[in-house]
């Protein structure tokens, strides 16, 4: 597990992944791993298995579910925000090198500076 742990830090502190803590049972999460710098779920940060009624358990899997569709939804923005501006730039790009190209054929130098 350390292993897992510590190679899922590494990926998020990498950007190549979202660290969501799961508190299931009681441990003292906060101060290891650099994982207390990460907002847990459920929310109020309780164990899921120390809540004694089942109506209840059940409830609080349903805001962890909930908790990480919402990160999941803020993921998909930025991503789409990304593609945007990758595609943008990759147009700005294309259209400069066309004007270049035309420009070149006309027999006209372009100086670069």
């Amino acid at each position: 597990m350390l292993t897992e742990l510590q190679t899922a830090l590494q990926r998020h502190r990498d950007g190549q992944a979202t660290l969501i803590p799961i508190i299931v049972r009681r441990c003292d999460w906060r101060e290891h791993f650099d994982i207390g710098q990460f907002k847990a779920l459920p929310k109020d940060t309780h164990p899921i298995k120390s809540i004694e009624s089942s109506t209840i358990r059940e409830e609080i899997y349903y805001q962890v579910a909930q908790g990480i569709k919402s990160v999941a939804q803020e993921l998909i923005i930025k991503i789409d925000i990304e593609v945007e501006r990758i595609a943008a730039k990759a147009s700005e790009d294309a259209i400069k090198c066309h004007r270049e190209k035309e420009e070149q054929a006309r027999g006209i130098q372009i100086v670069r500076k």
